[in-house]
């Protein structure tokens, strides 16, 4: 049972809302973007942005819900791990996927939806912060959005260390956005 709630949340990661987007659009995603809610909203604008962003976030939340609410069990390790890597590396996409930041964040409100939160605000700060100071004047260097999540990430492991299940949990699922993120930057897309 535990196997096929794997493989149906790795399954459930992989559809690609993004690059469902620029299928019905008829258009492909260029090799440097990614079809994630990012993606979408340098490619397509601020609403279809929006739109994958809300069912990234729900895919990620579908599972936490299907883990049966159990943070740090090991079959909720394993379901979350897969969702995102389904994200990141969909089946149904040749994959090519996202970065899984929002699939993250949608697994993670299900288990500590205000400490996600505040680690949310933080991240959408920072990413402002360096938007405003750096990015936006050159355009170079990561994205504002990702650079953000990784300090809301590092807020998120410290807020949850004194919930050792859940903490470890986010340690296993982050190591996924991380090992997707590490690709990105060396630019294997």
């Amino acid at each position: 049972m535990v196997v096929l709630l794997v493989v149906l949340a790795y399954l459930i990661g992989s559809v690609s809302f993004g690059g469902l987007a620029s299928r019905l659009r008829a258009t492909g995603f260029k090799v440097v973007d990614l079809p994630g809610a990012s993606g979408t909203f340098r490619r397509y604008g601020a609403g279809a942005g929006l739109l994958v962003l809300l069912l990234d976030v729900g895919k990620g939340a579908l599972v936490g819900y299907l883990s049966g609410f159990t943070p740090g069990t090991w079959w909720a390790v394993l379901m979350g791990m897969a969702v995102v890597s389904g994200h990141n590396w969909p089946v149904f996409f040749r994959f090519h996927g996202g970065g899984g930041i929002a699939v993250t964040l949608g697994l993670f409100l299900v288990f500590a939806p205000r400490t996600v939160l505040l680690a949310l605000g933080l991240g959408l700060l920072i990413a402002a912060l360096y938007y405003l100071a750096y990015w936006s004047r050159g355009r170079k260097g990561i994205y504002p959005l990702p650079l953000g999540s990784i300090f809301g990430f590092a807020f998120l492991l410290w807020a949850l260390s004194g919930q050792p299940r859940t903490f470890w949990m986010m340690v296993a699922v982050a190591s996924v956005v991380l090992a997707r993120g590490v690709q990105i930057l060396l630019r294997e897309i």
